[in-house]
């Protein structure tokens, strides 16, 4: 096997292993972006629940019925909390004032849920990312060697017919 073949033969496999790579790539960056937006979703609930919590008649926190005030205005947006919370994908009850902390406690569950899939399946390309660059690792370097090892052989044949 010559030189140009050695490389011909490696640059094609070397190819075949960035393209794979990029589309690895591409998919940890959706996933993050993806995850990213998820805990935002779940910020937007956790802040809900700690700065808009049901209030009872003396202006307390209602205990027996804790949930969401979804009727509060929250003084950085101007908008109800309610409407916030439909805004980040969440289904609080349609015409109710509060939302109740049972159900709460399940979208943030769900929402949790989510984003340990994202970050599981994360884990998961970035291992298969991981083989994919020590291939390409392995064929660059097998190139190399082939090629030193076809460089010694030739310098030892013009050797041997100048000598």
């Amino acid at each position: 096997m010559d030189a140009a073949a050695i490389l011909a033969t490696a640059s094609s496999r070397i190819r075949e292993l960035d393209n794979g790579i990029n589309l690895y790539m591409q998919s940890i960056q959706n996933r993050t972006a993806a995850a990213q937006n998820v805990r935002q979703r779940l910020q937007t609930l956790e802040r809900a629940l700690s700065q808009h919590p049901r209030m009872n008649d003396k202006g307390k926190v209602n205990r027996k019925n804790p949930g969401i005030d979804l009727t509060a205005i929250d003084p950085a947006t101007g908008q109800s909390v309610g409407d916030e919370l439909r805004a980040a994908g969440f289904e609080p009850p349609a015409g109710a004032d509060f939302w109740p902390k049972a159900q709460v406690d399940a979208a943030m569950q769900e929402v949790k849920t989510e984003l340990e899939q994202l970050n599981s399946g994360n884990e998961m390309q970035m291992i298969r990312l991981q083989n994919l660059i020590s291939q390409k690792s392995q064929a660059v370097q097998l190139t190399t060697n082939m090629l030193a090892k076809l460089n010694r052989m030739l310098e030892s044949i013009a050797a041997k017919l100048g000598g």
